[in-house]
């Protein structure tokens, strides 16, 4: 997952929609849903929870440093 991505999750998670995101980081909303797209596809998702979904049931070790 790319930063850009992982910022698109997080601001998810948070309750932001794609055009919120876009606000927030200056980006045009059709940046967001381009990496919104890279997080579908990296996920095996299709729909905006579903990442989230799966950020939220990650073990807490998955983001340990390593």
């Amino acid at each position: 997952m790319t930063a850009a991505e992982l910022r698109v999750l997080l601001g998810l998670a948070e309750g932001l929609t794609p055009q919120d995101i876009a606000g927030r980081w200056g980006i045009a909303p059709s940046t967001v849903r381009s990496q919104l797209r890279g997080l579908f596809v990296k996920t095996g998702t299709g729909r905006q929870s579903d990442p989230v979904t799966l950020l939220l049931a990650a073990p807490p070790a998955a983001f340990a440093a390593r």
